[in-house]
């Protein structure tokens, strides 16, 4: 099990330093536990990640530096030019592990390509952006391009409990049906699942046991549908 800590965009900026510096004592203490750090909430209503700037920079300005790593929520939205848009920029600014939904990056091109060259992948969560009314086309998503595209995507399900969807089974689905080409086939269904883990809070040594794990299922999965036929 591994934990990423989150605090809430309506708190203090004192309050999240003081939580980003105990999870900095527990991620030094257990590392195998303890993944990192996020802030939570809706973007629009509540504090841009600028406004807490100084207290997640906290870890990298100590002597020596330390790197906690950070799976920001940012750029939920399909406005152009606000804060919300411009967390994705910040969360990049922050060295973010990973980013949550990114829904705003194909409205900034400069941005989209420095996310590609540093390889930060973005995790998409379709079925809650049309809950939310993001998109009511899934083919329209802008995602797609990014998919297209080779981005690092890596996909997730988001408050799947009040949406009554089945973990990532639903979500998968609809990248695949909706979100790709007419000329998709199953290995880009291979390739978000190997990204699934290449992208996880796993240790390298636990990303390949998963991986040769995964394999074997894959493969006997592959042998199953061919017996089919």
């Amino acid at each position: 099990m591994k934990i990423i800590f989150s605090g809430i965009r309506f708190q203090n900026v004192s309050d999240i330093l003081d939580e980003v510096k105990d999870v900095v004592t527990l991620h030094k203490k257990y590392p195998d536990i303890v993944a990192g750090y996020d802030l939570s909430g809706n973007e629009a209503y509540f504090r841009p990640l600028h406004y807490y700037s100084d207290a997640l920079m906290f870890p990298s300005q100590q002597d020596p530096s330390y790197r906690l790593p950070y799976f920001l929520h940012a750029g939920e939205t399909n406005w152009q030019g606000t804060e919300t848009g411009y967390n994705i920029v910040d969360a990049l600014l922050l060295n973010a592990t990973r980013v949550g939904h990114a829904y705003a990056l194909s409205k900034h091109p400069h941005l989209m390509k420095l996310y590609k060259e540093r390889d930060i992948p973005i995790e998409v969560q379709p079925l809650s952006n049309q809950v939310l009314r993001l998109i009511s086309d899934f083919r329209n998503h802008p995602m797609v391009s990014l998919i297209a595209d080779n981005f690092s995507i890596v996909i997730s399900c988001d408050d799947r409990t009040t949406m009554d969807s089945a973990p990532l089974s639903h979500d998968f689905y609809i990248v695949f049906t909706a979100m790709s080409s007419d000329k998709a086939d199953i290995t880009l269904l291979k390739q978000l699942a190997l990204n699934s883990i290449r992208f996880s809070t796993l240790n390298d040594s636990q990303k390949e046991r998963a991986q040769r794990l995964w394999q074997t299922k894959w493969d006997k999965f592959i042998n199953e549908v061919i017996q089919r036929r």
